[in-house]
């Protein structure tokens, strides 16, 4: 079983009790309800405001070396922290999934604020009844 599947689960487990629900109810409806994003939506949605960040570049000094756009990438593998990895990773993958209106208005990209609402209704719409 892996740390991220028990955290999902624990995560589902304290919305079923929080709202007195059935220990095996289904809870993408109680989330919506709750209008709540799922733990997974949630690191999504920080993961996404750091690369909208780095997109307008609104990220301190220290951190703008962390993505590079697809042109200025290095022909070869270099040794990073696992974390460091994983963001790499996620990053881009949950951006490119994006909806293009949850991060564009007018051709230009939306503040922060307006991109975690967008994206939290648009999780939300997704969640099943």
């Amino acid at each position: 079983m892996s740390c991220s599947f028990i955290k999902i689960d624990h995560n589902a487990k304290n919305v079923r009790i929080i709202t007195v629900a059935h220990y095996r109810a289904h809870t993408a409806p109680i989330f919506k309800h709750l209008n709540f994003l799922k733990l997974v939506n949630l690191y999504q949605l920080q993961v996404n405001k750091y690369v909208l960040s780095f997109l307008k570049d609104l990220l301190p000094s220290s951190l703008k070396h962390i993505f590079t756009l697809s042109q200025n990438q290095h022909g070869h593998n270099t040794r990073l922290s696992t974390a460091y990895k994983w963001v790499l990773k996620m990053g881009p993958q949950t951006w490119n999934l994006l909806p293009h209106d949850i991060y564009m208005c007018n051709s230009l990209l939306i503040s922060c604020a307006s991109f975690s609402s967008r994206f939290k209704r648009s999780t939300l719409e997704g969640y099943n009844d």
